[in-house]
């Protein structure tokens, strides 16, 4: 498969999901601070299968899988920061735990980034 038809098929199964925004905060701690949603973004939104729960996933936590392509063109400096920057999923605020560049991608570049997310 080519670079471009894989992308193309991350396109097409990813769009038939759910939107997403990645939501980045700024400035000093506190009700002044400013905040940006990027996005949208496509995305697949599941939960963890019970033998998933190892480490610091928790039955409430999320995994998506979001289109980079998406991710890249929503404007957001790269990369993604565990613990800061939050994904917004259905009007609920989920922290970004871990953002994954690495299990979607071939020599090609990233097709998608595997981000745990939870709150």
């Amino acid at each position: 498969m080519t670079s471009a038809q894989i992308r193309a098929s991350y396109r097409r199964g990813l769009s038939r999901f759910e939107m997403i925004y990645i939501r980045r905060f700024s400035g000093p701690a506190g009700p002044s601070r400013s905040i940006t949603n990027y996005g949208p973004i496509w995305a697949r939104v599941t939960g963890f299968e019970p033998d998933e729960f190892i480490g610091s996933i928790v039955p409430s936590d999320r995994k998506i899988i979001a289109l980079s392509q998406d991710v890249d063109e929503s404007g957001i400096q790269l990369p993604l920061i565990a613990g800061s920057d939050k994904v917004v999923y259905r009007n609920k605020e989920l922290v970004i735990k871990s953002p994954d560049a690495s299990t979607r991608r071939t020599g090609d570049g990233l097709y998608a980034y595997q981000i745990v997310a939870g709150g």
